[in-house]
């Protein structure tokens, strides 16, 4: 083993201290196993510029490899999630104060009242358990569980 095979072990050490350095990226890590692939194949080679190439090659597909997997993790582990008002959408309530035709009336959303309408227009009285099933300005519009 000649001396490049030690340098090429020497750069993928500091490429991996600088992905510890930046969590996240894993630029680095794809340039560390890149070094190590151009480290066993300057076992077998001597030419400083097929060891470039294989370098630029390995790091290019390790990044590649890199960001397919990350981008199949992070997908399967957080799924499109609703915030604010939109996340009041398929939640049970009950109403606290009887909704009428012509005024809304209140329901209790997971500890929190919200004034509330009827989806076609009905009446529905208190302790009525309902769903909501859109959020418009400031009311929540919802029907009954059924």
């Amino acid at each position: 083993m000649g001396n490049l095979f030690y340098i090429w072990v020497i750069v993928a050490l500091l490429f991996v201290l600088l992905e510890i350095g930046h969590p996240g990226l894993f630029l680095f890590l794809s340039f560390a196993l890149g070094a190590l692939v151009t480290a066993f194949s300057a076992v077998y080679s001597d030419s400083l510029m097929s060891q470039c190439v294989i370098f630029l090659l390995a790091s290019i597909g390790a990044l590649v490899v890199l960001m397919k997997w990350v981008k199949k993790t992070i997908d399967k582990e957080h799924a499109y999630q609703h915030t604010n008002t939109q996340a009041l959408v398929g939640r049970k309530a009950l109403v606290i104060k009887d909704i009428y035709v012509d005024m809304p009336g209140e329901v209790k959303i997971g500890g929190e009242l919200w004034m509330a309408r009827a989806l076609h227009d009905h009446y529905i009285p208190a302790e009525t358990q309902v769903i909501v099933v859109q959020v418009r300005g400031a009311h929540v519009v919802v029907m009954p569980v059924e």
